[in-house]
């Protein structure tokens, strides 16, 4: 889902503030079909979730999404990538324990989350 360039962007969007579906169709120029769907895959993965509820000008309820506030590890890659990101983990976690390797993933996306919110 985020290897799609859509879901990604929503994602990074809903990481800097809140919005509701219409919001994000408008500022992506996407259909509401388009990003509904990746809303849905995204809530569906625990990476953003609805946060709250506003009314429309018509008075249609409408959900407000954000994203999750727990610890996440996004990699950036293609899925050929993905066989060898497992196996370098499962290197590491053994050799310094899983916790650790969490850490230093956190740090990392963090790290790198604080330069894209620079910039």
């Amino acid at each position: 889902m985020l290897a799609v360039d859509t879901g990604y962007d929503i994602f990074h969007l809903l990481n800097l503030r809140t919005a509701t579906a219409s919001e994000i169709a408008a500022e992506m120029d996407l259909s509401i079909q388009n990003t509904s769907y990746h809303l849905k895959k995204l809530e569906a993965a625990e990476l953003i979730s609805v946060v709250d509820t506003c009314y429309s000008e018509k008075g249609r309820e409408m959900e407000v999404y954000a994203a999750t506030r727990d610890p996440k590890v996004v990699v950036l890659g293609t899925e050929a990538d993905q066989k060898a990101l497992r196996k370098a983990f499962a290197r590491m976690a053994g050799v310094i324990g899983v916790p650790a390797v969490l850490i230093a993933a956190w740090e990392s996306v963090t790290g790198v989350a604080k330069r894209v919110q620079e910039h």
